[in-house]
């Protein structure tokens, strides 16, 4: 296996010397935004030449270096296009975006004459120009000008889109339940086990090649969403054969060379688990099976790590990516090429958090939480496509992300509500999430009727583990005597507690098959061209969950001398016996669950071209879930199942005012259903919040009704001016809720509310200042704004609701200037975003407890890149420049805006400024 790894290393450093210049790029018909195909590409006064693939692209081989050709494009009915000036850049490759009109002269050959920076560009803003959807596009090149480092730091940069906890997206003010994730076209599962979300995250943004944000609904699209679908594209085949191989390192201002306080159970490299935390093989499937005396040995095969240490130096954030593919044109004149990737990275994290809780406005719980994090991200990408005569493509496209967080964190805090007890607490935990993608997909042109047929097979594998996750707490009496500052441990006498020295394991495994197959039937009416397409499209998904929940008790009679020692001395094997400590389970029936549910839906859309300038997309979804919710119980198990069925319209319209400016209307119907974790009736105490999670079996599919308006005027190459309207109407919106049901203790579930509103508007644009001096045009600005209103409707008039959806900010703001000095391979960016205040955690106003919201902060980035050698880069980035804190507070005066003179803050903390460096080379 080394030695073939060592001839793949070198195949591959050998392969761009086997080819000198090449020309790639895309042929598509501006009017209609489909990609032409066999369109006649050669270079003029040669007799090189080629024709456009399946998907418009093309790849052709120029004769000589250091040469200016000119290329000539060429298809029945169309104009002819010739190309001027065509080099090839400093790396033998030069991409040239093509755009062909229709002939307006029958027989007559006409000629249009374009450069090659032109011409891209028209390419460019044609895609975006003649899309009728609304949706909004992150191009890699512009992911790789930020220091974002995955797709959820990414997503911050969209226009209406926010990110909470660094990985769950918010799109126009609607959280993370509302919005979907697909990758390469399949459709992704939650990754969370307490709420329906996918972790953003998971995705190192060095995959990525592309992320398209789309805010309006088609037939042809899943249905579950109202925010947006997120799809994110992973890297694809090369036009050319590389290898490129980058290494960085960072530095935080809070954490990197500062002395930390972590556990010592060692984490394996790459941060797979060695199965050094997984319960013991001999373990019962309920403890009560063993005797006391055998409980007790089972309980010392555990390890007996609680203790929480000083170190030194915490490391610096390393991250290391290697990627290489190539595309090579067979003598038989098909292609295949491939691009293999894999990624990983390593950083640290040390935060001081203060936290308070607030019962009717009054303090019931203060504390400061030092939690050090160790975080490792690992990913791996494999795509394969092969072309059979231009006109069939075969894809595998395969992804593998690993992500683990070991962390710790020591408490000390004050229980007012727990007879005003003083509190020191540990709590170590480590959680892996793994995701793999496959897909296999076809896409088919059939020349004579110019039919498109595509297809694809994909799987999903979510596996997200917690194993031995513990939990301590000290308590010193508020009234001990002054001179005794002696903490005791908590053990309990009788029922154990995760909190007192408990201990939880658990498992969550999701898969998901999935399968698409659709066909598009071009033709004519009236003398305008028009699209009909027709598919299906299936996916079962299913969900297994399970949780072991262990608390070490007490036998009555143990020294108090023992309770007040370090936690692993405390349980040191001595200690462990029926008459001194041990562990009892206290794990319930309802602490595993089972899930499934099958989707199957049926499309039909007819693109019509109604005139040269009005274009109308009209469809309809019809879809059918059946899903299956098994709940254990001491009365037996039982099965929730559900059934839904829905049509789901809709309509997208696009009219062109000229041919710099469009107008669209997009009105579509699409719905929420509940998920597996918000069904299921589990309750698990969440010991940084402190809060105990559980589902409701009773809720409803939510539906939404979307209306869409956008004006979009382009008035210069590479420039941009829109400006959008947006209005949703919700029935059975579904929304996370905050209880308190007494003693100072919280409850998180999920319900829906009757109705809600939510609209808003974005303003979007990007301009350079070649205005300004020609020497200028390099320097370009942008910046993308949006307000968000919503409210939500409630029949409980004892318990009138006035308040935004859960998740939902104000206002969202954007702006980036840059500037690309290509004479000295130089290049500076500067990011700068803001989110208004926003509800984390819905209250209960019956109760008295008001909405949590997060405050509002800004966040400044900054990179700058220089080329050196021939292939060489060199980033430094700076992220969060400002290290404004994140601030949770209780809203008491109802107006939203932070106010520290009457609102009362739950957690506050700070991350760091990151620093960091990357250098790489591309062979």
């Amino acid at each position: 296996m080394r030695n073939l790894t060592i001839l793949l290393f070198i195949f591959l450093i050998g392969l761009p010397r086997i080819y000198g210049q090449i020309a790639t790029g895309t042929v598509i018909d501006p009017t209609t935004n489909e990609t032409l195909v066999g369109v006649n590409v050669v270079v003029e006064n040669t007799m090189l030449g080629t024709t456009t693939d399946l998907d418009g692209n093309y790849t052709l081989k120029l004769p000589e270096a250091n040469t200016a050709y000119v290329l000539v494009f060429s298809y029945i009915g169309y104009e002819t296009k010739r190309i001027e000036d065509v080099w090839a850049d400093k790396n033998g490759l030069t991409k040239i975006n093509v755009t062909l009109k229709e002939s307006s002269q029958e027989l007559v050959e006409v000629v249009v004459t374009a450069s090659v920076r032109r011409e891209s560009v028209a390419a460019m803003l044609s895609l975006q120009k003649n899309n009728v959807t609304i949706a909004d596009v992150m191009p890699g090149d512009v992911i790789r000008k930020t220091p974002d480092r995955n797709t959820g730091e990414v997503l911050r940069r969209v226009s209406g889109t926010t990110v909470q906890e660094g990985k769950f997206a918010i799109i126009r003010g609607l959280n993370d339940r509302y919005n979907a994730a697909m990758i390469n076209g399949a459709l992704m599962p939650s990754t969370e086990p307490d709420r329906r979300a996918f972790a953003f995250d998971m995705i190192p943004s060095a995959m990525v090649d592309n992320m398209v944000i789309y805010k309006t609904a088609g037939a042809d699209m899943p249905s579950e969403f109202a925010g947006g679908i997120i799809q994110v594209q992973t890297r694809d085949v090369p036009d050319q054969p590389f290898l490129n191989v980058q290494a960085g390192g960072s530095y935080n201002s809070i954490t990197t060379f500062k002395d930390y306080s972590h556990y010592n159970q060692k984490t394996p490299f790459l941060g797979l688990d060695n199965s050094s935390r997984e319960l013991p093989q001999n373990t019962p499937d309920n403890l009560s099976a063993f005797t006391k005396a055998e409980r007790a040995e089972w309980t010392k095969q555990l390890p007996n790590i609680w203790a929480i240490q000083s170190y030194k130096s915490a490391q610096p954030g390393q991250s290391l990516q290697v990627s290489g593919g190539l595309n090579k044109k067979l003598k038989n004149g098909d292609q295949f090429g491939f691009i293999a990737a894999t990624t990983y990275s390593y950083s640290n994290r040390n935060v001081l958090v203060d936290r308070q809780d607030f019962d009717l406005g009054a303090k019931i719980y203060e504390a400061d939480d030092r939690q050090f994090t160790q975080t490792m991200s690992w990913g791996n990408l494999l795509n394969v496509r092969y072309l059979l005569r231009g006109n069939h493509k075969f894809n595998y496209q395969g992804s593998f992300t690993s992500n683990t967080a070991d962390r710790s964190v020591a408490r000390q805090g004050y229980n007012i509500a727990n007879s005003n007890n003083y509190e020191r607490g540990n709590f170590l935990s480590y959680t892996a999430t793994q995701l793999q993608t496959h897909q296999i997909s076809g896409e088919h042109f059939l020349p004579t009727s110019k039919i498109k047929i595509s297809w694809n097979g994909n799987y999903t594998q979510i596996d997200r583990i917690v194993p031995d996750m513990r939990g301590i707490t000290y308590l010193l009496p508020a009234d001990a005597d002054t001179e005794d500052t002696t903490y005791t441990a908590e053990i309990p006498l009788g029922s154990p507690s995760f909190r007192y020295g408990g201990r939880f394991f658990s498992d969550l495994n999701d898969r998901a098959y999935g399968s698409r197959a659709d066909v598009s039937i071009p033709f004519n009416l009236a003398g305008q061209e028009q699209n009909i397409k027709i598919g299906a499209f299936y996916q079962l998904k299913s969900r297994e969950f399970a949780a072991r929940i262990f608390g070490m008790v007490r036998a009555s009679g143990t020294p108090l001398a023992i309770r007040q020692l370090p936690a692993d001395q405390i349980f040191a094997p001595e200690n462990i016996s029926p008459t001194m400590f041990r562990l009892e389970e206290s794990t319930n029936y309802s602490d595993k669950y089972g899930a499934q549910r099958a989707v199957s839906a049926a499309y039909a859309m007819w693109d019509a071209k109604i005139t040269s300038k009005l274009r109308a997309v009209a469809g309809a979804r019809f879809e059918q879930a059946a899903q299956d919710l098994v709940i254990y119980s001491f009365k037996g198990d039982s099965t929730l199942s559900k059934t839904f069925t829905d049509v789901l319209p809709s309509l997208n319209l696009s009219y062109a005012l000229n041919n710099k400016s469009n107008l669209r209307l997009s009105a579509s119907q699409t719905i929420s259903r509940p998920e597996f974790r918000e069904l299921a009736p589990f309750g698990f105490y969440d010991f940084e919040r402190r809060v105990v999670v559980t589902g409701n079996p009773n809720l409803n599919q939510a539906s939404v009704i979307n209306i869409d308006l956008r004006y979009e005027l382009f008035p210069e190459n590479a420039q941009l001016f829109s400006v959008s309207a947006f209005y949703k109407r919700f029935f059975n919106p579904i929304e996370q809720t905050l209880n308190s049901p007494g003693a100072g203790s919280f409850i998180i579930s999920y319900t829906n509310a009757t109705k809600a509103n939510n609209y808003g508007m974005e303003l979007e644009m990007r301009k350079n200042f070649g205005f300004v001096h020609q020497k200028l045009e390099n320097l370009v600005s942008w910046a993308n704004v949006a307000y968000i209103y919503s409210s939500v409707e409630s029949n409980d008039d004892a318990n009138p609701i006035d308040r935004p959806l859960q998740g939902q900010s104000p206002y969202v703001v954007n702006m980036g200037l840059s500037y690309n000095w290509q004479q000295a391979g130089l290049s500076a960016t500067v990011l700068y975003n803001r989110i208004g205040h926003r509800i984390a955690e819905v209250g209960d106003n019956g109760e008295g407890l008001p909405d949590i919201y997060e405050a509002g902060r800004n966040l400044l980035d900054l990179q700058i890149s220089k080329d050196f050698l021939k292939n060489g880069n060199v980033r430094f980035t700076v992220s969060d420049l400002l290290n404004e804190p994140f601030r949770f507070y209780q809203n008491n005066d109802n107006n939203t805006n932070y106010n520290s003179s009457s609102d009362q803050t739950t957690i506050s903390y700070k991350n760091g400024v990151n620093l960091g460096i990357t250098v790489g080379y591309k062979f």
